[in-house]
């Protein structure tokens, strides 16, 4: 592998699991209307940014 391509992280071991101890859930940003449907229903750019119905 080339060096050009290498991501170097210089963070602590247990920098990730503190970080995940931390976070707190979010409440939904949207609650009715399209932004709602928008939300439950339309698909991250990894499954195709389609609707799942």
């Amino acid at each position: 592998m080339s060096e050009k391509f290498l991501i170097k992280m210089e963070v602590a071991d247990n920098e990730g699991q503190r970080r995940q101890q931390n976070q707190r859930s979010q409440k939904p940003q949207f609650e009715v209307r399209y932004g709602h449907m928008f939300s439950e229903h339309i698909e991250q750019a990894p499954e195709g940014c389609d609707s799942d119905f």
